[in-house]
């Protein structure tokens, strides 16, 4: 940088150093500090005589700058230089030039500042950087003359030199360390004064502190340095000393571990022959270590593949050629000494030293035979069925993807049927869960045995089967078989004490005509199943797109019942019946109703029936007749021998837990049992006679009152009517609407009517819509009528009152 307030003089300064380095010109004092500070030069000539601040003044304001401090400053000037020039070299001045400038020796003297300045900067910083250097060794080096006196220590920060921070330069060493630490340095000292390097682990021991070792070389000082000095480098090696300790008790841990684990262990050198064996490895193969030592391991431990006997390679020598862990070959067995044959199962893998180098192999194997066994029998229940042991849901899948890809092959058909138990949860509910599985059990065997040969009987789960036909001939031979199934298992089961008969329905579905994949396979033959099941049930029915479209939306409509139950859209309401004669109101019978989200009453007939498939009747079923019966607490109070009439669908029938249903529902109502009426279907009791009969006796032993509801529709058993307790028969409206046109209406309601009056039970009619039919019902001795002719049903706060 050149400061002169002389805009000529600066430029002939200017001339003199170009290409020197970059050049900086200023002729003022003030902006040559303000540059000095943002460029820190490396030379800096100033004119000593100018205005405001003089060269004098700009360089102690330069000196004062840490950032300026170190700048070679020239003076320049056209005065008396006898007086300035001494006045330059005492402000710090590296050089004088004198005006007028003598521009080749103004160059040269400039060049060469900047060379020694740029040296003096290199000096310094590789000064520093060999401070910072010994300061980040991790060890103390003290250089020491021939008469003990420290010359030089590094300032090492470390911790583990904390024992060490005594010795300070100027001071013997003796004078700086312990003694008992001095007498360990001395005779490593004395070799290094005889010319030797020496070396020597020296224990530290320094109060309240764990004790140290440190590594101690002593050198003699290197050329460049008197005779006589010697170089002492201090490391601190605790860890190192800490590592070999854990080492060795590692390799102890680890020997013991070996001897002790439940693994058998063999290791064997690079071409395979045995150098250990652990005491289990011992006991599995029956040779000792010692005898087995330098043995080759297919002599020691001889394997063979379980089920051909043949001869296996022992896995050590595929780890050896291929540097990696391999696993030993499936189905492996070791023949030990003695004729004992185990499964065995594990790895082998090589042994590397610390450069990675191959030194060996080691193979660790245990006895498997138990969990082996253990394995097939737990595979084997994974994929059949624990009761009846066919092949389940997973194997079947696994078995018709086979078949599929087969047919697919060979341009042939692959057959499914899938068959479900008619009303099994009844037969499970009536005659108990033993028998229900025990005509599982049977029934498989039955349909096993009549099975062609290739095919499966796979069972699903519950009372649903499935028969796998591979490479089937045609759709006919499917049905064939499909009759046959069902007919046999129409057959009987006779037990101690029951007789349980059972129909199947079926669906089928064939591969390619019905569907390309297993999935569908089973989806089509699931809804050819329903269909068979919705057109009456004890049938089998083929695949249609028509119908699975119908169950898409039975689905749905299913789900939209759910959603209804979860949001009380269901409602009981009540249709009053009246006292024949006397024409006032007696009672009422409950009936639900569904509220779609737009506000519309549904049929009961669009959803009952899906209800009674579902299982969803149950819950419906107690709904209402919790709310009939807190309804009907209310009515007793106006009419005391008022009673509420509700009905019992056949899968509620057969809850076992219907009867705590209903005392839970009176309990809630404080209605008396006397004020309850449950109506049941003729056709739900003929489903299980006995089991009908005493759970209505033991209604009657609570007070409860009983109703048979469309009598003269089903069995009209007159066997069983007598046996049954029930105080009411319903005559079905469908006789009553037509006896006053129909004569064969009348005659069956006539006999009806003969037949309560004769047994002692009450009459009720239902569909009663004129005075006409009322008055004769009433003629013929019918006790109660019920109809639109009275009340149609209405929600309970429009009862009539």
């Amino acid at each position: 940088m050149i400061v002169d307030d002389s805009p000529d003089s600066a430029k002939i300064l200017a001339q003199a150093v170009d290409g020197l380095g970059e050049v900086f010109v200023c002729t003022s004092a003030t902006r040559a500090l303000e540059l000095a500070r943002s460029h820190c030069p490396d030379v800096v000539i100033l004119d000593i005589e100018m205005p405001g601040m003089s060269g004098f003044e700009l360089a102690r304001a330069l000196r004062e700058e840490p950032a300026t401090a170190t700048c070679s400053l020239i003076f320049v000037t056209g005065h008396d230089p006898h007086h300035f020039e001494p006045a330059s070299f005492r402000e710090g001045a590296v050089d004088f030039l004198a005006k007028p400038i003598n521009l080749t020796t103004c160059r040269l003297r400039v060049g060469n500042h900047l060379l020694l300045k740029r040296r003096s900067d290199a000096l310094l910083l590789a000064r520093a950087e060999m401070d910072q250097l010994m300061r980040g060794l991790p060890a103390r080096v003290v250089c020491m003359d021939l008469n003990g006196e420290v010359r030089y220590v590094n300032g090492s920060e470390s911790p583990s030199f904390s024992m060490l921070n005594t010795i300070e330069p100027g001071r013997r060493l003796d004078a700086c360390l312990d003694g008992a630490f001095m007498a360990q340095v001395e005779p490593l000292v004395a070799r290094a004064r005889g010319g030797y390097s020496a070396e020597g682990e020296l224990q530290v021991h320094a109060p309240g502190q764990p004790d140290r070792v440190v590594r101690l070389s002593a050198v003699p000082a290197g050329r460049g340095l008197p005779e006589g000095f010697v170089l002492l480098l201090f490391t601190d090696i605790s860890r190192l000393k800490q590592a070999e300790r854990a080492l060795f008790e590692e390799k102890e841990l680890l020997r013991v571990t070996l001897s002790s684990i439940g693994d058998a262990v063999i290791a064997v050198d690079t071409i395979g022959r045995v150098t250990f064996m652990n005491p289990i490895a011992e006991q599995m193969t029956g040779w000792t270590v010692a005898q087995a030592r330098d043995q080759p391991i297919e002599i020691v431990m001889p394997l063979t593949e379980g089920e051909s006997g043949r001869q296996l390679q022992n896995p050590v020598y595929l780890a050896l050629s291929e540097r990696r862990t391999v696993a030993m070959a499936l189905n492996c067995r070791l023949n030990a000494l003695g004729g004992i044959t185990y499964h065995v199962e594990d790895s082998a893998a090589p042994i590397r030293d610390a450069r990675g180098e191959i030194r060996g192999a080691i193979i660790v194997f245990h006895d498997v035979s138990e969990a082996r066994a253990m394995a097939i029998k737990m595979s084997h229940l994974a994929n059949h069925d624990p009761l009846t042991d066919l092949p389940n849901r997973v194997l079947l899948q696994d078995r018709i993807n086979l078949a599929i890809r087969r047919a697919a092959q060979m341009n042939s058909r692959v057959g499914l049927i899938l068959f479900d138990i008619d009303n099994f949860k009844l037969t499970n509910n009536t005659a108990g869960h033993a028998i229900g599985d025990r005509v599982i059990q049977l029934l498989a065997s039955r349909l096993q045995r009549l099975l062609p040969g290739g095919a499966t009987l796979a069972r699903l789960g519950g009372d649903e089967f499935v028969v796998l036909l591979p490479e089937t001939e045609s759709p006919e031979s499917i049905a064939e078989l499909s009759m046959l199934l069902s007919a046999e298992a129409r057959q009987p089961f006779v037990f101690d004490e029951h007789q349980v008969e059972v129909t199947l329905s079926g669906g089928i579905s064939i591969f390619p005509d019905d569907c390309p994949d297993q999935e569908g396979l089973l989806r089509n033959a699931d809804v050819a199943m329903y269909r068979a099941k919705e057109d009456g049930r004890n049938q089998t029915c083929f695949y249609s797109a028509e119908y699975e479209q119908r169950l898409v939306e039975r689905t749905r409509a299913e789900r939209e019942l759910r959603d209804a139950l979860q949001e009380s859209r269901l409602e009981v309401h009540y249709q009053a019946m009246y006292d024949a004669s006397q024409r006032h109101v007696v009672g009422a019978e409950a009936l639900v109703r569904l509220r779609s989200r737009d506000g519309q009453l549904v049929p009961p007939l669009t959803f009952i029936p899906l209800a009674e498939e579902t299982g969803l009747i149950v819950p419906i079923g107690e709904y209402v007749l919790r709310k009939a019966c807190l309804a009907a607490g209310k009515w007793c109070k106006q009419w005391p021998n008022f009673r509420i009439s509700v009905n019992i669908s056949a899968v509620q029938f057969a809850e076992p837990s219907l009867l705590k249903t209903v005392q839970a529902a009176l309990d809630e109502g404080g209605l008396s049992p006397q004020q309850l009426e449950l109506e049941i279907t003729e056709n739900t009791l003929m489903a299980n006679v006995g089991a009908a009969r005493e759970l209505m006796q033991r209604f009657r032993a609570l007070g409860i009152r009983l109703s048979i509801d469309d009598f003269g529709t089903g069995y009209s058993s007159l066997t069983y009517l007598r046996s049954f307790p029930a105080q009411t028969l319903k005559l079905d409206q469908a006789f009553v609407r037509g006896h006053l046109d129909d004569q064969g209406d009348l005659a069956i309601v006539r006999t009806i009517i003969s037949l309560g009056q004769a047994l002692g039970m009450e009459l009720v009619a239902e569909g009663v819509e004129t005075n006409d039919q009322a008055s004769n019902l009433a003629g013929m001795g019918c006790q109660t009528l019920q109809g639109y002719l009275f009340s149609r049903p209405v929600p309970e706060g429009e009862f009539p009152g």
